[in-house]
């Protein structure tokens, strides 16, 4: 069997202008642009795939799917090693910020992927916490939550181990008093 590599950047990359650009023309062949974004997204979850869907997202009905496609597919590729992929962690955690001030409606869309996105941030490297930090306090200043910010991060936090065996309850506690702090 013969494996290539592509890069799906410039592709993305292209993708993204083309569909800023051309909104109104190309709206009729969005379908078979989501069907190659997901793909790409697919074999090669990138961060800029995601920026097609937020360019296309407001004007075309599909982008839900493609969307949550997207992101399962990046969280999917980071769940088993996230520090081998470093690029892809930070930057589907700077796009989630991203829609958290954008377009927060997007959010709603992956409600039910959100906690295997804060079980992956166990594993993320150190160099990452800064993104995946903003996520956590972006999700939880968002209007959308119903929940009160102290009681899902015990909920988030609260199994034993996580995010690491290291980390006590003593710890926990303390980390989310500093939250709670900072937030309000």
């Amino acid at each position: 069997m013969l494996l290539f590599s592509f890069d799906f950047q410039p592709m993305f990359s292209i993708l993204k202008q083309t569909v800023s650009a051309l909104m109104g023309d190309v709206l009729p062949h969005m379908q078979q642009i989501a069907e190659l974004t997901a793909a790409g997204c697919s074999q090669h979850p990138c961060a800029a795939g995601l920026d097609v869907v937020i360019v296309a997202g407001s004007e075309w009905t599909g982008a839900r799917d493609l969307f949550r496609a997207c992101v399962s597919s990046a969280a999917r590729a980071l769940t088993p090693h996230a520090a081998a992929k470093p690029d892809l962690a930070e930057g589907l955690f700077t796009l989630l910020v991203a829609i958290t001030k954008k377009k927060p409606q997007y959010l709603d869309w992956i409600d039910d992927l959100l906690p295997d996105l804060v079980e992956l941030g166990g594993a993320t490297p150190r160099n990452q916490i800064e993104p995946l930090a903003e996520l956590l306090l972006a999700l939880n200043r968002a209007a959308w939550r119903d929940a009160e910010l102290s009681t899902w991060l015990r909920d988030a936090l609260g199994p034993a181990g996580f995010p690491t065996p290291h980390a006590t309850n003593a710890h926990k506690h303390k980390f989310i008093a500093a939250v709670i702090k900072y937030v309000l």
